[in-house]
């Protein structure tokens, strides 16, 4: 009579542990890099619940695992719990993401079920050592009370973090990067490597550019190198400006020759234009024999290919039809 009971119990005890799961999927970088959390191994086949991990304080100040908790394993995944600088290594070979301008980072978070759930909370490591977190801001929230939400089943939430202003990040192998954690009020969450990027515009570094752009438009208007500041000085122009407004002092005559854009057919001649007076010194045909190209004498050119056919005669409809059309 009482062993089924005892079964019962101890069945729902290992409920929270064995069938409650959320952990930091990806994490979509600035940079188009998109990492995933500690412990998270996409390469081994199984089901995406057996990445989880369990990050309570607890455990944490008994010492059984770090403060970025264990994995639970599972199928073909052994449980294990999360080495901080080594999975730091692993992202620094995989590449890692990197906030946005304004600090945050988007992240996805695979919930498994209901007790899966947010509200989370972040915080980071600035230095990667995980020896103290600073507060993250949350921008947006996964639903949930108290970790639990029973529409959850199988989703992932997009979860955004941000960076206070003035934050930094000096870890890893280029002193450039945090550890980011993020948990539920029952501890499932994940850790990840994450670097700041660009830094935010805050307040005060927006007033330093308004005053500077003050500055520049009341400096004098003298052309200026923007990559060194360095005045450069006028130069005089070889000749005066020319003023478009004043008619030109000298008429330009037009061409001298009006076929010289003209298409030439067949049966078309050029009309005769006289020729410009210029000296025999100056025309190197004038005592040349031979007869201009454009002469009227010369035999016209014959095409190669047959002649086209007649144009077919234009027929315009009576003007009842195309006031019609025109209405």
């Amino acid at each position: 009579m009482f062993k089924p009971i005892l079964f019962i119990i101890s069945f729902s005890v290992l409920l929270p542990q064995a069938f409650s799961h959320s952990f930091i999927l990806a994490l979509d970088g600035a940079n188009g890099v998109q990492s995933a959390g500690f412990g998270t191994r996409l390469t081994t086949r199984g089901q995406l619940h057996q990445y989880t991990g369990l990050i309570t304080d607890k455990e944490i100040k008994d010492g059984t695992v770090g403060p970025c908790g264990r994995v639970f394993g599972g199928e073909n995944m052994t449980p294990f719990v999360i080495d901080p600088q080594a999975e730091l290594a692993r992202a620094e070979a995989s590449g890692i993401s990197t906030a946005h301008k304004d600090g945050s980072i988007v992240m996805g978070v695979f919930v498994h079920n209901r007790d899966g759930a947010g509200p989370f909370h972040c915080d980071y490591s600035s230095d990667a050592t995980l020896s103290s977190f600073e507060p993250m801001k949350i921008n947006v929230q996964i639903e949930g009370v108290n970790g639990i939400n029973n529409a959850s089943d199988k989703y992932v939430y997009p979860l955004t973090a941000a960076f206070y202003p003035n934050s930094t990040c000096t870890g890893g192998k280029d002193r450039d990067t945090c550890i980011v954690r993020c948990r539920n009020p029952l501890g499932f969450g994940s850790c990840a490597a994450l670097k700041l990027g660009e830094p935010a515009i805050t307040k005060r570094s927006m007033s330093e550019i308004v005053q500077r752009a003050m500055a520049n438009d009341t400096a004098d208007t003298a052309p200026r190198n923007l990559t060194g500041n360095v005045v450069v000085p006028l130069v005089s122009l070889p000749h005066d400006l020319v003023n478009q407004t004043q008619n030109p002092s000298t008429p330009v005559a037009p061409h001298p020759d009006r076929n010289a854009s003209r298409i030439l057919t067949r049966d078309a001649q050029p009309s005769q234009s006289p020729a410009p007076a210029s000296s025999p010194s100056a025309n190197p045909n004038a005592t040349s024999k031979l007869t201009s190209p454009h002469d009227s004498n010369s035999p016209a050119l014959v095409s190669d290919t047959p002649n086209s056919p007649a144009a077919a005669a234009r027929r315009s409809l009576p003007k009842t039809k195309r006031h019609f059309l025109h209405e």
